[in-house]
């Protein structure tokens, strides 16, 4: 297994952080030329909905809504307004909310209305099963070496792929060195035979390093976007994540 992706300094958020096309009022545009990129996450009891509205493609301008305008999900039962997230230097991205419910089997609609052009209130997306492990505690952080095999099982519930995230972060003193790595794979309840070794690949973290390591394991269905927007999609993702403390040495 080889990593997808190796950091090996941390650096400042701001810098990690994606510069956007700054925005663009709503009144200016057509429905049919705002691009929609909806994402839910979905874990333990809890579901966030993340709308990024976009003119020029989804790398584009962010689109700022005019105070007659209104998004909204509905789920569970409930409705819920977004509100846009600012984000650094004055920037903004997102319109967010959350539910303080997961419930599988349950759609989750995201309606955009419009005074003045035409809305888009058909965009919705089936919330998964959720991903219950077997073999370990997800409320407990469990010790390992940085070699020692992990096997990883949970309620096979579901039926189609499954993302698994393994990363592993090492601190010795002001330095931060992270290794990540994801792959998609079959569902067939299990991840075998896995150690945090096996992201280092050729770059080592300091002999004396402190080690965390992280495994998620997630299912993303993709929904139903309304025609009206100009393009994007819409996604949940329902996954649970394991803790590791990770004893470090030089292999």
């Amino acid at each position: 297994m080889k990593p997808k992706l190796l950091l090996l300094t941390a650096l400042p958020a701001v810098l990690l952080s994606a510069c956007g096309g700054g925005t663009v009022d709503s009144s200016d545009l057509k429905t049919e030329g705002i691009h929609a990129t909806i994402r839910i996450y979905a874990v333990g009891n809890k579901t966030d909905v993340d709308v990024r509205l976009t003119a020029g493609g989804p790398n584009g301008s962010d689109v700022e809504l005019t105070s007659d305008e209104l998004l909204y999900a509905t789920a569970y039962g409930n409705i819920q307004k977004l509100e846009r997230e600012p984000q650094a230097f004055g920037l903004f991205d997102s319109y967010i909310t959350s539910f303080t419910d997961n419930i599988p089997g349950e759609t989750i609609d995201i309606i955009f209305m419009r005074p003045n052009d035409a809305d888009a209130p058909e965009s919705y997306v089936v919330v998964p099963p959720k991903v219950n492990f077997i073999s370990h505690s997800p409320t407990t952080k469990h010790s390992v070496s940085i070699d020692e095999d992990i096997n990883v099982s949970w309620e096979k519930n579901y039926s189609g792929s499954i993302t698994v995230n393994t990363g592993l972060s090492c601190t010795y003193m002001s330095t931060s060195n992270s290794y990540y790595f994801e792959e998609e794979i079959t569902d067939t309840g299990s991840y075998n035979s896995f150690n945090f070794a096996e992201l280092l690949d050729n770059e080592l973290p300091h002999e004396d390093s402190s080690c965390s390591g992280k495994l998620r394991v997630s299912r993303i269905v993709e929904g139903v976007l309304d025609s009206h927007y100009d393009g994007g999609n819409i996604k949940i993702e329902q996954y649970a994540e394991l803790e590791f403390n990770v004893d470090y040495y030089p292999l």
